[in-house]
């Protein structure tokens, strides 16, 4: 949500043969719960807002290629790009992506980030070792001026922590 509106994404399967591809639609509603725009894609996107009217929307065509589309708050498509990531955070001068990629030559997970600025050029790429047997999955991933944020599932414990179980969040 934003001073706008609401924006929701949301799926549901084919009526009476649920075995058909689900059906993905993003809206947005304004403060008193008027529906401004509607739109219909066949793949997932989740949406992501950067405080400066516009959103973000990172998913994955049908051959499982992860895009990244940035639209404004009227629901019109500004740029898309392919790019390589799984959560996405945003700020008012761009979105910043994040995804575990593995390494065929030294046989290892990095985490990779990536930041593209407000008109989709790719300033920036990062990559870091994955720590400890790190799960695909993301559970947070944020940002704010300072720093970077990431929560996500490990198969170990971190120096200084006991382990709890198959998968710690850590």
């Amino acid at each position: 949500a934003d001073d706008s509106g609401v924006y929701v994404s949301s799926w549901s399967e084919p009526f009476p043969n649920p075995a058909q591809l689900k059906v993905w639609t993003q809206r947005k509603f304004d403060p008193d719960g008027v529906e401004l725009w509607s739109r219909t894609v066949d793949y997932p996107e989740s949406p992501v807002l950067d405080g400066a009217g516009f959103y973000y929307f990172l998913g994955y065509d049908r051959s499982a290629k992860p895009f990244l589309r940035k639209m404004n708050s009227a629901g019109i498509e500004v740029w898309t790009r392919s790019v390589g990531g799984s959560s996405l955070a945003a700020t008012a001068g761009g979105v910043y992506l994040t995804g575990l990629l593995y390494q065929q030559d030294a046989a290892r997970h990095v985490r990779q980030f990536q930041f593209y600025d407000s008109d989709g050029n790719l300033r920036w790429t990062r990559q870091i070792p994955a720590v400890l047997d790190e799960h695909r999955g993301v559970s947070l991933f944020s940002v704010d001026e300072d720093a970077l944020y990431l929560a996500t599932t490990l198969g170990g414990a971190l120096d200084g922590q006991c382990r709890a179980g198959y998968a710690d969040l850590q």
